[in-house]
């Protein structure tokens, strides 16, 4: 999901609109998706002693979950 929204921003698919990212320029969006996604991941306490993390899936993972988190909620 963040991964095609990253590539989209790009040019290289079609984009797809999130309603806070795309008010930030690109390595903005994609180091806050990362952060949003590493704390409902990791949980807050945790955020700073997690430096460790080296797994390309687990970061897309985490990338993916802050897209989904920051977008607002439709009732």
């Amino acid at each position: 999901m963040a991964d095609r929204y990253l590539v989209g921003r790009l040019g290289g698919v079609r984009a797809s609109a999130h309603p806070l990212f795309d008010r930030m320029p690109l390595h903005d969006a994609a180091l806050a998706m990362l952060r949003i996604g590493r704390a409902g991941l990791l949980g807050a306490r945790g955020l700073p002693l997690r430096k460790d993390i080296t797994d390309p899936a687990l970061w897309a993972k985490m990338a993916s979950i802050g897209f989904r988190e920051a977008a607002p909620n439709e009732s």
